[in-house]
C-alpha cells in the first residue's frame, strides 16, 4: 500500500509537533507536511498530493474553512479532519456543507485523532490477534508516555488561550455596527468562560434593557423566540447601573436570567461602559460557569470589555459624524430647491410619499429610513446644473435636456466620499431609471433597478404631476392615476404602481391643482 500523504495545518508549534507524531503512527513511510498558516498550506497543496488534511479551525491569517472552500472550488477532493476548541453550531454547519469528514474538539486524546486518520486514509491499525500491538510497530514517544499524557492537556489549554487572545485583539473591524460588535463579544465571552449562552444588553434610558446581541453553544438557542427588552429592575444586573452603590465589578449568582427560560443556572455579568458610564451588560450563563472566574478568564474578560468600550465609542462618534454629514447634505438640497419657488419642498414631499409607499408595500423599518433619506437627497445632483437650464420657464432643447439628465450621476459622485450613504447613493443615481430599461443614466431594467430607487422614482413622478411647475399647472388626480396606469410595466414597477394607485384611491395623495399661476405657459415636458 502506498504511504499516505498528510497535510497538517496548525499555527501553534507544540500542538503541531503532537499532530505530526500522531500522524507518523500511520506508517513509517508516511509523508507528513506541516503548515503554520493558510499561506503555507496553500503552497504545500500546490506542490504535493494530499490524502488527508488535519486543520485547526482558527489560524493567524484566517480560518481553515476558507482554505477548504478554495480547494473544493479547484476540484480537489480529499478527507479533512477539522480540529478546534471553538466548534460552534455555525462552524459545524459550514464544515458539513464543505464536506469535512471528521471534527475533533480540543482537547482530544492522541488515539482519537489516530483512529480518524486511519478512517480517512484506509490505513489498517498495526495490531495482531486480540488487539495487541504488533512487534516492530511504531510507538508515539511523546503523547503516549505518562509525561506526554500529562502535558498534552496543558498544550491544548495553552493553544486555546492563545487563540482567544488573538480573537480579543481583533474583535471586529472598524466597519462593524453595534449589533455585530455585541454578537462578537457574546461569542468570545462564551468561549472564554465555557458557558452555554451569552448575551449583550444595552440600556434604553434608565428603566429598560434592550437585547443587542446573543449567542449560544447549542444549535437551538432559547433566545430565538424571546422578547427583546425587559425592565432593568427585574434583572439581577440593577446594581451594575446604580451609581450610588459604589464600584461593582461583576455580579454573579444562579437566579433566573432575563431572556432565558433557564432556572437556577450559574451566571456572571459585567457592566459595559462608554467613556466611564455604564451603558449595558455582558452576561454568560451555563452549568459549566463556575461560581468564580479564574485569573486568566478575569483578565481576558477585562480586555474584552475594554475593547467593547473603544468600539462602541467609535460607533457613537461615527454615528454623530454620519448624522452631521447627512444633515448638511439635506440642508444643501433644501437650499437648492429654495432657488425656485415651484420646486420648494419637492424633496420633502417625495421623501414623505416614498415612506408611505414603503409602508403600503409591507417593507420594514430599515427600508423606510433608507427611502426617507434617499427621497430628501434624490435631486442633490441638481447643484451641478446651470440655473439657465434648471430654472428655465419653457421646454428644454435637446442639449438642455441632456444636461438636465446628468443630475443623477452628479449626485452619485457628490455622495461617493460619504461611506455611510452608500445605499442612499443608489437612490440618487437610479431614481430616473425605467422598468423597460429606457431610463438614465445606466439603462437599468426591471429588478436591476434598486428597489428603493424604484419607490422614490414613482414618488418623484407623482409629486411632479400633482404640484405646480413653471411650465404648467398641477394636474388633477385623475390625470396622475391615468399616467401611472399607462406607465405600469414600461416606466414604472407594476407592484409599486399598484400601491400608489391604492393610496390615491383612499385619498392619501392629493393634487394642488388650482389657478395660482396665471402667467404660466402649459407645455408638455419630461419630468426631471
Amino acid at each position: 500500500m502506498q504511504a499516505p500523504s498528510i497535510v497538517l495545518v496548525e499555527d501553534q508549534a507544540a500542538v503541531r509537533e503532537v499532530l505530526a507524531e500522531v500522524a507518523s503512527e500511520l506508517s513509517p513511510r508516511c509523508h507528513i507536511h506541516c503548515a503554520s498558516s493558510l499561506a503555507e498550506a496553500r503552497a504545500i497543496l500546490d506542490r504535493h498530493p494530499c490524502d488527508c488534511m488535519v486543520a485547526d479551525l482558527q489560524l493567524g491569517d484566517g480560518e481553515s474553512l476558507e482554505l477548504l472552500q478554495e480547494t473544493r472550488l479547484d476540484g480537489k477532493q480529499f478527507p479533512v479532519i477539522l480540529i478546534s476548541g471553538f466548534l460552534s453550531p455555525e462552524y459545524l454547519r459550514e464544515a458539513k456543507r464543505l464536506g469535512v469528514t471528521h471534527t475533533l474538539s480540543k482537547p482530544f486524546r492522541p488515539d482519537e485523532l489516530l483512529h480518524k486518520l486511519r478512517d480517512c486514509t484506509a490505513t489498517p491499525a498495526t495490531t495482531g490477534k486480540g488487539g495487541h500491538q504488533k512487534q516492530g510497530a511504531s510507538v508515539l514517544p511523546f503523547p503516549h508516555t505518562p509525561v506526554g499524557q500529562r502535558l498534552l492537556p496543558e498544550l491544548f489549554e495553552l493553544d486555546r488561550q492563545l487563540t482567544l487572545l488573538d480573537r480579543l485583539l481583533t474583535v471586529h473591524s472598524s466597519e462593524a455596527n453595534v449589533s455585530e460588535i455585541c454578537f462578537s463579544a457574546a461569542r468570545i465571552a462564551i468561549d472564554i468562560t465555557r458557558a452555554t449562552h451569552g448575551f449583550v444588553a444595552l440600556l434604553d434610558g434608565d428603566t429598560r434593557l434592550l437585547l443587542a446581541g446573543h449567542a449560544s453553544q447549542m444549535a437551538d438557542s432559547p433566545f430565538d423566540t424571546v422578547e427583546s427588552s425587559c425592565i432593568t429592575e427585574d434583572t439581577p444586573f440593577r446594581d451594575l447601573f446604580d451609581r450610588t452603590a459604589g464600584p461593582v465589578e461583576r455580579v454573579s449568582g444562579s437566579a433566573r436570567i432575563c431572556w432565558s427560560d433557564l432556572m437556577a443556572q450559574q451566571f456572571h455579568a459585567l457592566p459595559i461602559t462608554l467613556q466611564g458610564n455604564p451603558v449595558g451588560v455582558l452576561c454568560v450563563i451555563g452549568p459549566e460557569v463556575g461560581p468564580e472566574l479564574s485569573p486568566m478568564q478575569t483578565r481576558m474578560l477585562g480586555h474584552l470589555m475594554r475593547e467593547m468600550d473603544t468600539m462602541l465609542d467609535n460607533r457613537a462618534s461615527h454615528a454623530a459624524l454620519s448624522s452631521s454629514v447627512k444633515d448638511s447634505l439635506i440642508a444643501m438640497a433644501r437650499i437648492l430647491e429654495a432657488r425656485d419657488r415651484y420646486t420648494k419642498d419637492h424633496s420633502a414631499r417625495v421623501s414623505s410619499m416614498a415612506v408611505q409607499l414603503t409602508r403600503n408595500l409591507g417593507l420594514g423599518d430599515d427600508m423606510i429610513q433608507l427611502v426617507r433619506t434617499g427621497g430628501l437627497l434624490h435631486d442633490i445632483g441638481k447643484v451641478g446644473i446651470p440655473d439657465a437650464v434648471l430654472l428655465k420657464p419653457g421646454s428644454y432643447t435637446d442639449q438642455e435636456y441632456t444636461a438636465m439628465k446628468a443630475h443623477p450621476a452628479i449626485g452619485d459622485r457628490l455622495l461617493k466620499p460619504v461611506d455611510m450613504l452608500a445605499e442612499e447613493r443608489q437612490i440618487v443615481r437610479s431614481h430616473h431609471e425605467r422598468w423597460d430599461g429606457r431610463g438614465y443614466p445606466d439603462g437599468l431594467a426591471g429588478e436591476e433597478i434598486p428597489l428603493p430607487a424604484r419607490i422614490v422614482g414613482i414618488a418623484d413622478a407623482i409629486d411632479a404631476m400633482t404640484t405646480h411647475r413653471v411650465y404648467r399647472h398641477a394636474q388633477p388626480i385623475s390625470f396622475c392615476l391615468a399616467q401611472l396606469q399607462a406607465g405600469s410595466g414600461s416606466q414604472f414597477d407594476p407592484a409599486i404602481v399598484h400601491a400608489a394607485t391604492t393610496m390615491i384611491e383612499v385619498g392619501q395623495i392629493r393634487t394642488l391643482a388650482r389657478n395660482d399661476m396665471p402667467n404660466a405657459t402649459i407645455q408638455p415636458q419630461a419630468v426631471c
